[in-house]
């Protein structure tokens, strides 16, 4: 059993280690004649306040920015305006859409009509760029763009309160210990199946080829579905690691972190079998790691260059053999949370994995819309 768990581990520990060092970085471009236009596209619900530090970090390193006012009940849409942003007033959600998928394609659908930029760049409200995001995003376009159309990547992870870093570590590092996206980026010769909506960069005439969040409209963990339909379009996708440039404070504390994450997690296997399965694999990991405790610091070691990768400056890593044991426990609680269905969440309520396919995408507003 041990030599089992010094593979298991060591491989992890691998695939982590390849993504540190391989993992594309952007480097710097100045706006200027010749370079990559930018407008970034902004789905926001009650952002008043990530707006707020979000826009003024913006002003100046691109184009244009417009966001979309998907049914605010704070002052999202003020907020936007006096910081500069074309303001969409959102519409009503139509039948088999989800929130943010709606909103991300009626931003296209303003930037294909009213913006000159040759790249379109999705950020949710909540992320934080640094004064050289827009360089660096144009130095992607212009090198990564050449051949992929699509560039997604990690950002920094900034920690919340209390245990809220220890249990959302398990997010990137799940990510970056289990798949070489740097390799796979390097070789191109398969497709990382992947993007972060976080922050996703399209060429904006190939966005309107596909309209892929149109293709994509019921799903609830759209990055995920879309990154896999990108790779059956087989669409090329650069995956690149962007913490240096846009970090992302997803959740305050541990109790929205667990709520936020079990909502997510049900849509990410095929089933709850599936699910199920993969967490008694997790499960089964981290006991036999507590009676071969030298492995382990391979498994450590792990979650020390998944920190690294996405500079998470925190002492989550120490532990990351817990991460083992959340990983399952996220998972059970997901799937009972939505054995009735349905899921709830920025005061929608969407058809979850349990129902029927053909269902999946269904959406009601307790507001009406």
């Amino acid at each position: 059993m041990t030599w089992v768990l010094f593979a298991v581990y060591g491989f992890l520990a691998f695939v982590a280690l390849l993504n540190l060092l391989l993992l594309r970085r952007p480097g710097r471009m100045a706006r200027g004649e010749g370079a990559p236009g930018l407008c970034v596209l902004i789905p926001a619900r009650n952002e008043g306040d990530n707006l707020r530090r979000l826009l003024p970090k913006l002003a100046g390193q691109v184009d244009q920015v417009i966001v979309y006012n998907d049914g605010s009940s704070d002052d999202t849409a003020a907020v936007a305006a006096e910081l500069g942003a074309m303001v969409i007033q959102g519409d009503e959600l139509p039948a088999g859409w989800t929130g943010k998928n709606h909103a991300c394609h009626r931003l296209a659908q303003i930037a294909a009509e009213t913006s000159a930029a040759d790249w379109w760049v999705f950020l949710d409200a909540d992320v934080e760029p640094g004064p050289h995001f827009g360089d660096a995003c144009r130095s992607l376009a212009a090198d990564s763009g050449r051949w992929a159309p699509v560039i997604s990547g990690f950002t920094q992870f900034r920690p919340g309160r209390g245990l809220e870093p220890l249990y959302l570590f398990w997010v990137p590092w799940l990510l970056l210990a289990t798949c070489p996206f740097g390799l796979i980026s390097r070789l191109r010769q398969t497709h990382p199946r992947f993007t972060n909506g976080q922050f996703v960069m399209w060429r904006g005439t190939r966005y309107t080829e596909l309209w892929p969040h149109e293709t994509n409209r019921a799903e609830v963990l759209e990055d995920v579905q879309i990154g896999r339909w990108l790779a059956r379009q087989k669409v090329p996708v650069e995956v690149v690691n962007i913490s240096g440039h846009l970090a992302v404070h997803m959740y305050p504390d541990l109790k929205s972190a667990w709520h936020g994450m079990s909502k997510n997690s049900a849509f990410i296997f095929p089933s709850a079998q599936a699910a199920m399965g993969f967490s008694l694999i997790c499960l089964g990991l981290a006991v036999a790691g507590i009676a071969s405790p030298l492995p382990v610091l391979l498994l450590i070691l792990s979650g020390l260059a998944v920190a690294l990768t996405v500079r998470s400056f925190t002492w989550a890593w120490i532990f990351t053999p817990v991460v083992l044991l959340t990983i399952p426990a996220t998972l059970v609680h997901a799937y009972q949370r939505v054995s009735s269905g349905t899921i709830e969440w920025k005061g929608r309520t969407y058809a979850g994995p349990a129902q029927d396919e053909g269902a999946a995408g269904s959406t009601r507003d307790p507001s009406g819309k």
